[in-house]
């Protein structure tokens, strides 16, 4: 219904919730035509994309309790964490990975003592954007 108003802009709070996976990537696929083809952008949340969808994301934005832990492209996310010393198995679905990894940080950073700032192994991970 919102399409109809023909915005710049779109937000979508878990789009594919529900669906099959193969609705769910033809759901993200035609978002995607639509921010290249007729230049929007859209912004979603999804907690669980498969690895088809997850290869779309131009961007990827990933929090843990609240806190960003990765900002930028989301074909750099795994070398990004490997980098740190998460590396997602070979064969894996990085999404997967991404929220098992923000899981047990988010555990971790319930057992830290109050006032430290950051993730468990991230507080000083180094966020690069590029436009």
């Amino acid at each position: 219904m919102e399409l109809i108003t023909d915005p710049n802009l779109i937000f979508l709070d878990e789009p594919t919730t529900g669906l099959d996976s193969f609705t769910a990537t033809a759901v993200m696929e035609s978002l995607g035509d639509l921010a290249r083809k007729e230049n929007r952008t859209v912004i979603s949340t999804i907690h669980q994309p498969n690895t088809d969808i997850f290869d779309m994301f131009d961007r990827l934005v990933l929090l843990a309790k609240g806190k960003i832990i990765y900002f930028n492209k989301a074909d750099l996310a795994v070398d990004y964490f490997s980098a740190l010393g998460y590396v997602c198995p070979s064969l894996s679905n990085p999404c997967d990975y991404f929220m098992t990894m923000m899981s047990k940080e988010s555990i971790e950073m319930d057992h830290e003592e109050e006032g430290q700032v950051g993730l468990h192994g991230l507080d000083h991970a180094k966020i690069e954007l590029e436009y």
